[in-house]
């Protein structure tokens, strides 16, 4: 595989991050923070999403219900 020198500069960059705040995740965060509180852009969030009920299932019981018994449900209506 060849070597990309963006991603080379990308890793020596993060490196240089992490060396400067002695690999502290808390303070590398808090610069990060400071950053962009002193930007003066406008920070974006959204509220979470929520998961469905499928989500939360184990894979076994997920693909079970979506196999379900096998017969034919018939024709599905369209949401609105």
């Amino acid at each position: 595989m060849e070597r990309d020198p963006i991603i080379e500069e990308i890793h020596a960059v993060r490196e240089a991050f992490a060396k400067d705040h002695n690999y502290d995740l808390a303070a590398m965060v808090a610069t990060l923070r400071r950053h962009q509180r002193e930007s003066g852009r406008e920070v974006v969030s959204f509220a979470p999403r929520r998961l469905s009920t499928n989500a939360l299932r184990p894979v076994e019981e997920t693909s079970a219900a979506q196999q379900g018994d096998g017969a034919d449900p018939g024709p599905r209506k369209a949401s609105a």
